[in-house]
């Protein structure tokens, strides 16, 4: 298991690597999400927590925001994007203060997430594309559920305040 562990931080890191090297690369960065979203699942990992060291999430957020912000029109990256910080986030309180309160794109790239096809818009997009939208929402929706798991009140204030904001 302790191989398995170093094997799959390594693959992470250089997915990160290639991430930064290659960020106006929408297919690179749009594969690397994906990636990252697989490599992070606690359905790939019998246990994410003891595979994905926690710690890990403090340099990816980063990179994945940088990456989602870099590509705002990609729809499918940024719902592989929203993925993969779900999975970073889950049961991880370290990883759900930082991306709430320490990185200032974090609730923005997740609001823009939640804000894809509204219902006035729909009218614009056919049938896939409005499937493609509603996976992004919930894409987000579920790293803005981890996010409420955490037990502070800062964090919890943070997102209720940025809520507002976004309407």
């Amino acid at each position: 298991s302790s191989a398995l562990a170093i094997n799959v931080k390594r693959d992470l890191e250089e997915v990160l690597v290639a991430m930064e090297g290659f960020a106006d690369s929408s297919v690179i960065i749009s594969s690397s999400l994906g990636l990252l979203g697989n490599l992070s699942s606690s359905s790939t990992t019998t246990q994410s927590s003891e595979i994905v060291d926690p710690r890990l999430a403090k340099y990816a957020l980063p990179t994945i925001l940088h990456g989602m912000k870099e590509h705002r029109d990609d729809v499918e990256l940024y719902m592989k994007g929203c993925k993969a910080m779900s999975n970073l986030t889950q049961n991880n309180h370290a990883a759900q203060q930082l991306l709430t309160c320490k990185e200032p794109l974090g609730l923005r790239i997740i609001a823009e997430g939640l804000k894809s096809a509204q219902a006035g818009d729909t009218v614009l997009y056919d049938d896939e594309e409005i499937l493609r939208r509603l996976k992004l929402r919930a894409a987000a929706t579920q790293v803005l559920k981890n996010l409420s798991t955490h037990p502070s009140l800062e964090v919890k204030g943070k997102i209720a305040l940025d809520r507002k904001s976004t309407r």
